[in-house]
């Protein structure tokens, strides 16, 4: 069962929205897809031409949730729609020049994020993989670039990330979704710099208190 608490790592790291943290090699930014596009690709491009992680929200209601629940956005009624938010997100993802992407996906709009994977990266071959969401929920991975991996099908999705270094090996990754740092803590288990978006302050700093009980360094913010 997923644990959806903060935590005393909310109070511990004060995080605030626009801040630069970082952790040893292992970087995340607070901001905003919709409003705060070219300030993530200018944190985001030292890590142009590696790996590209992501688990964005996977419908409507989700992507609503993750601006309100954020404290940023005090309208609740607010209407974001998730294949506005997907589409700014596979752009962001096309800037970096990727070796590879890897994008979780609810069943229902997996196509969706298929289509625009196809007008962003025209030509590169695609790959899904059946997996499943708190070991339970089906949902499916899908790959632009590189050789398919077999081995990911019906794995727990909390596990892939991992899978998918232990894979392919990259010098960097990138989360545009970095939620409580999943991704990034398997890329300091494997001693792989990690560059990570969050929009909510306090999901970002579960994800730093994570890799510092992890490494051994202390979050510290840049900017």
């Amino acid at each position: 069962m997923a644990d959806w608490s903060y935590g005393d790592a909310g109070d511990r790291i004060p995080v605030g929205f626009g801040e630069q943290w970082r952790v040893g090699d292992h970087r995340l930014l607070c901001a905003d897809q919709e409003s705060s596009a070219e300030a993530i690709r200018q944190f985001v491009a030292p890590a142009s031409g590696g790996l590209v992680y992501v688990d964005p929200p996977w419908d409507n209601g989700n992507a609503r949730s993750f601006r309100t629940k954020s404290g940023i956005d005090g309208s609740k009624g607010r209407q974001v729609v998730l294949s506005g938010l997907l589409e700014k997100l596979v752009l962001q993802t096309a800037t970096l020049r990727p070796s590879a992407v890897f994008y979780e996906m609810g069943l229902l709009n997996a196509d969706m994020l298929a289509d625009l994977f196809a007008q962003q990266f025209p030509g590169a071959v695609q790959h899904r993989y059946p997996i499943v969401y708190y070991r339970k929920h089906p949902c499916v991975l899908v790959q632009v670039y590189g050789e398919p991996l077999p081995s990911l099908s019906g794995k727990d999705d909390e596990n892939t990330p991992g899978l998918v270094m232990d894979a392919l090996r990259p010098s960097t990754v990138v989360d545009l979704c970095a939620g409580r740092g999943g991704t990034a803590v398997a890329a300091a288990e494997r001693n792989i710099r990690s560059w990570g978006v969050e929009l909510n302050p306090r999901r970002m700093a579960v994800a730093l208190d994570k890799l510092s009980k992890l490494t051994g360094q202390p979050p510290e913010r840049v900017a």
